[in-house]
């Protein structure tokens, strides 16, 4: 693994607790050089949950995603007043989100909302219980 130090590749090593940079030489072309880039983010509900991002920066589209520790579940979405009331968010089925755009065209939203909580969803203290599916948005 090299590293850039005073504009030269630099292999680094650890000596008495301080690191330590030695140049390479010959110094290896643009062609022969691929940087790893690494993003770390924690989840918003636990810090113990955390996902590791690598990719190469010559190949941006192909990426690995690391999970490290418990997935904390679902939570309430966003800036949620009452989570205790609402649940967790969980998105639509996109059947559901399809009826949903052709009904809000011709109907008021009040009538819509009670058409999806009898047809579609069963209601459990204040939200709607559908599966997690990944269509996003309305529109």
């Amino acid at each position: 693994m090299l590293s850039k130090e005073k504009k030269k590749y630099c292999q680094e090593k650890e000596s008495n607790g301080k690191k330590v940079y030695k140049a390479v030489e010959p110094q290896p072309t643009l062609e022969d050089i691929f940087t790893l880039r690494r993003n770390y983010s924690k989840h918003a509900h636990s810090n113990d949950y955390v996902r590791r991002v690598t990719w190469l920066e010559k190949h941006e589209r192909r990426c690995l995603y690391e999970y490290r520790g418990k997935y904390p579940g679902a939570h309430a979405h966003g800036k949620s007043a009452n989570p205790e009331r609402t649940g967790a968010y969980i998105r639509l089925q996109p059947q559901v989100m399809d009826k949903l755009k052709e009904d809000v065209r011709t109907q008021k939203p009040d009538n819509c909302i009670g058409r999806l909580i009898s047809c579609v969803g069963k209601r459990k203290s204040g939200s709607f219980t559908m599966q997690n599916t990944g269509k996003k948005g309305m529109g």
